[in-house]
């Protein structure tokens, strides 16, 4: 209000006196309003802050010469308040939940690419420090990542790609909170292959149903049968379990069961340094991939947990299958006397035989592929090295 307007709005109110309260910068307002009081003889009251009549705060401020002067000054304190909002922020925050995103499998010798992605927004960036562990070789290799990352697999195997640690970071990047998390995740590199031409020459048997009969693989042998199921047009009437099919009035088939001595086992000790792992996984994928294009029927063995697993591997599709699960782990001595035992033949792929290997299999007719120098002489055996492998299998007589 000017003067004039105020005068007006006082002499309208007619108040017993004029308290002016206003702020101690405000000169001119008080200026107006003492005129106007003193104008319409109304009595006056001026109240001030007791902190206003004292004078050393002029020593804790800055006084700039003009306008430029106090726009650099405003200048410098920017960066202190940004941290400072920063800092407030960043504590005040959720923090976001970690994962992590890779493709399912990745070559031998590429780039593979992932990335880290977040549950919500973060008001920063988020850090990690990312590591990389081969499950079949043990190398472990560690970076630090934020969005997005590659890392280079030199070998095969099963590896394990996991956040050790992380922080979220202030927008001016002079704070960072710790984030807790778990998160890992899984990309198979398979090894290459190598054209090999394997013949097997399986032990004679003289009697396909005699007492070494191995039920829970499946053969020719009637009498052991693997299986039961339903008729299928174009099975075998020989097949047919009459006896059971009159009780359940439906057709029901048995599947033959394979004399044990007629088996073929590809067992992988996974034994080695990172080098002659690699080279191994490649040797046992060209030989299995060759015995399945000629129509072999075999199993994979491998140790896992002190014991042997084993897996049915007759067709390509069941060794591209089952081939993952040899690469996810490391040597491990097998604990169990006769593990391997139950087998006509045994292809023994190691680098280093475990002491007791001869007792793992027992009653079966053993060939070590050595992937090094054989130290028992006695033993069939064929050495191949890390770097010779795929010229020293390529032709096998088994």
């Amino acid at each position: 209000l000017d003067e004039a307007a105020m005068k007006a709005w006082i002499a309208a109110e007619r108040p017993e006196r004029v308290i002016d309260a206003t702020h101690p910068f405000a000169v001119r307002a008080t200026q107006t309003i003492r005129a106007c009081a003193d104008a319409l003889h109304i009595p006056y009251v001026r109240i001030e802050r007791a902190a206003d009549r004292r004078e050393d705060w002029r020593d804790a401020v800055t006084w700039a010469g003009n306008s430029e002067e106090a726009a650099a000054l405003a200048a410098l304190c920017v960066p202190v308040l940004a941290a400072l909002a920063g800092f407030v922020v960043l504590r005040c925050s959720r923090l976001p939940a970690l994962s992590l995103r890779l493709p399912a499998g990745g070559r031998k010798d590429g780039m593979i690419s992932g990335e880290i992605a977040a549950s919500r927004r973060a008001p920063g960036r988020v850090l990690c420090r990312i590591e990389v562990r081969n499950d079949l070789t043990g190398e472990t290799t560690e970076f630090f990542a934020e969005e997005r990352f590659s890392f280079r697999a030199e070998h095969c195997g099963r590896l394990t790609v996991r956040i050790r640690r992380a922080w979220l970071l202030g927008l001016p990047g002079l704070f960072a909170r710790k984030i807790r998390t778990d998160a890992a995740a899984h990309v198979t590199v398979l090894p290459d292959t190598f054209p090999a031409s394997v013949h097997v020459t399986m032990p004679e048997v003289q009697s396909p149903d005699s007492d070494t009969s191995s039920p829970d693989r499946r053969g020719s042998d009637l009498t052991e049968p693997f299986r039961l199921r339903e008729y299928a047009p174009g099975d075998s009437l020989r097949q047919i379990h009459w006896k059971l099919s009159s009780k359940l009035d439906r057709l029901v088939i048995r599947e033959p069961g394979m004399p044990a001595a007629r088996t073929l086992l590809v067992f992988w000790d996974r034994s080695g340094d990172a080098a002659a792992r690699d080279a191994q996984a490649e040797a046992v994928f060209s030989v299995c991939q060759s015995l399945s294009e000629q129509g072999y029927a075999y199993q994979l063995g491998w140790p896992e947990g002190g014991t042997a697993r084993f897996a049915e591997a007759g067709s390509t599709e069941e060794l591209l299958r089952d081939l993952p699960l040899l690469l996810r782990g490391g040597a491990e001595p097998l604990q169990e006397t006769g593990a391997l035992r139950g087998f006509g033949k045994i292809l023994y792929f190691t680098a280093s035989p475990d002491p007791v290997w001869r007792s793992l299999t027992a009653g079966a007719e053993p060939v070590l592929l050595l992937c090094g120098v054989p130290e028992q002489p006695d033993v069939r055996c064929i050495c191949y090295t890390k770097e010779d492998y795929a010229a020293a299998l390529q032709q096998l007589e088994l």
